[in-house]
């Protein structure tokens, strides 16, 4: 599993329209394996009155029109066909997700709709580092998010120091905690332990059955675990 961290700059007025975009691949324990940052070649009038000031002070009108006065901005087809050709120097991965903040409802359904190629190596969930924080936000759980600038490479390695913090403030000793906080954190932390510890236990059947001759396909359990739990389905000897 590989992450790719995505931001687009876009011009609110017109959500097809996108002047921006940065990509940075990680590994499943987020290392960071390379990034990938380009102008999209659009209409500046689209951009919206409100965001022309916050524009101009992060640089993005000005970077972006020079790189469109050199030619260096990308058509979308372009930027679809780059980004997948970007992948092959990396070690492909099985699949890849996108993450990000808010990513599940802007950047993951405009690359459906805009990019086919790049499309059809991510899977169709994200990590949504922005829900989980209004998530603990709602829950009562105090977070010290870092801060956006309105760039789209700069946002996207804000999202990932973002889940690094989350990773480290979620998975800290909780013994300390009270109340509904305390209750909900250790709750979240016992039910990752039951998913791996049943993980576990469905790999093992899996190996003692082909050991006795057992075809996988045959196999009664062999459905990924994760699936089998968002169906509500139970583990049961066979």
């Amino acid at each position: 599993m590989h992450y790719l961290w995505t931001s687009f700059g876009a011009t609110v007025l017109d959500p097809r329209e996108i002047l921006e975009a940065a990509f940075i691949l990680t590994d499943e324990n987020m290392n960071v394996l390379g990034t990938f940052h380009t102008y999209v070649d659009g209409d500046w009038s689209l951009v919206n009155d409100e965001l022309v000031p916050i524009q101009r002070r992060s640089g993005l009108e000005q970077d972006w029109c020079v790189a469109r006065e050199c030619g260096d901005t990308l058509t979308l087809t372009q930027l679809d066909r780059e980004v997948v050709s970007w992948f092959t120097y990396f070690p492909w991965p099985e699949c890849i997700t996108m993450a990000g903040s808010g990513v599940a409802g802007f950047e993951r359904v405009w690359v459906a709709e805009h990019l086919p190629y790049l499309d059809k190596r991510l899977t169709s969930h994200t990590l949504d580092v922005g829900q989980v924080h209004r998530f603990c936000s709602a829950a009562g759980i105090p977070l010290h998010p870092v801060a956006k600038k309105h760039r789209a490479l700069t946002n996207a390695r804000a999202h990932l120091k973002n889940y690094h913090r989350l990773v480290t403030q979620l998975t800290a000793d909780t013994d300390h905690l009270s109340g509904s906080t305390g209750d909900l954190l250790r709750t979240i932390q016992d039910l990752e332990r039951e998913v791996e510890a049943a993980a576990e236990t469905e790999r093992d059947r899996i190996v003692a059955w082909m050991r006795e001759g057992g075809d996988e396909d045959d196999y009664a359990m062999v459905t990924p675990i994760e699936d089998r739990i968002e169906r509500g389905e139970h583990l049961e000897d066979k």
